[in-house]
């Protein structure tokens, strides 16, 4: 029966406006029930993310890296230096698989 139920996607799409339609008839619209205020109080994830990540590439764990163009040392997140890392050793796979098929 459920593999059944699994393997049909009529089923399935039934199932869901079925669900649907008696989560919209349960739901009452006012101000203080939660599932209809679900919308705007997930308003702020996107910016959480975004002060999180910014945090990670900019704050975190700051480490001293020489500079030679200006000959002193910088204070760098640690984060910010392996992401760089791992992207030019990436880069140098793509650049050795491109010379490699071009014949260089």
């Amino acid at each position: 029966m459920v593999d059944l139920f699994l393997k049909s996607r009529k089923s399935q799409v039934l199932l869901l406006l079925v669900l649907f339609s008696l989560l919209c008839f349960l739901i009452n619209p006012n101000e203080a029930n939660p599932f209809w205020r679900l919308p705007p109080l997930l308003k702020e994830l996107p910016f959480i993310i975004n002060n999180g990540v910014q945090f990670l590439m900019y704050d975190w764990i700051l480490i001293d890296v020489y500079d030679p163009v200006i000959e002193e040392f910088e204070e760098k997140p640690l984060f910010r230096e392996i992401t760089r890392a791992i992207s030019a050793s990436i880069l140098f796979v793509i650049n050795f698989v491109r010379e490699f098929f071009l014949g260089g």
